[in-house]
């Protein structure tokens, strides 16, 4: 069985939490850590186009913007806003915030928050490497294989070349023994009355092309 584990770190130092800034990091490597605020704006044309002419500005990049409800939704608008990097460790940022709370009715940060990371697109499973861990440990010593060091030599290689898999290349071709092709004959001979009766329509119109390509 493949376990994967999320770990959540908070990186954000304490003075910012004080000075009522908001942040949250992921454990993914690959990712900066972001700020998220909330602003408050006028309900008028224009507004939104002005608040965020400021990050571009302060060359401040914008992860993710979102509606959120206005408690006066004739007069405001109210948008949450994330954006990379922390207050107090860069100018930019810390110019971006001020420049905000003069533009905007109203700036707000909601809270620190950490976020663990996931995949996003089919590009970023070439990472969870880093957090699946096929090894022999994972496997619970009531499992059926955890004695047998045949089963566990296969399953070994099995890891080893999903592993080395990245998006976009040719997916390997795992040539499985007679033996191995004989067991999924009698488990797919027994899950097809199942199926019949227990499946989803949308499961049972696709199941033909799984059969025809897989």
């Amino acid at each position: 069985t493949m376990l994967q584990r999320f770990c959540c770190v908070r990186l954000a130092p304490r003075q910012l939490l004080q000075r009522g800034c908001s942040s949250f990091v992921t454990n993914n490597p690959f990712e900066q850590p972001k700020t998220f605020v909330e602003i408050q704006i006028p309900d008028q044309v224009g507004a939104l186009v002005t608040a965020l002419e400021t990050f571009a500005r302060h060359q401040v990049s914008i992860t993710r913007i979102e509606s959120r409800p206005s408690p006066d939704f004739r007069k405001t608008a109210s948008f949450q806003v994330d954006f990379e990097g922390l207050p107090s460790t860069a100018a930019n940022i810390d110019a971006c915030i001020q420049e905000l709370k003069m533009e905007c009715l109203r700036v707000t940060f909601p809270g620190d928050r950490d976020v663990p990371w996931f995949p996003q697109n089919g590009r970023d499973l070439d990472k969870t490497k880093l957090t699946l861990d096929g090894s022999v440990e994972l496997i619970a010593p009531d499992h059926p294989g955890f004695s047998d060091q045949e089963y566990i030599q296969r399953r070994n290689l099995l890891a080893e070349q999903a592993a080395e898999y990245r998006h976009g290349e040719t997916l390997p071709k795992i040539e499985y023994t007679e033996a191995e092709l004989a067991i999924w004959r009698t488990v797919l001979d027994k899950l097809e009355g199942l199926h019949q009766k227990h499946a989803c329509a949308e499961y049972l119109r696709v199941r033909p092309l799984l059969e025809e390509h897989c």
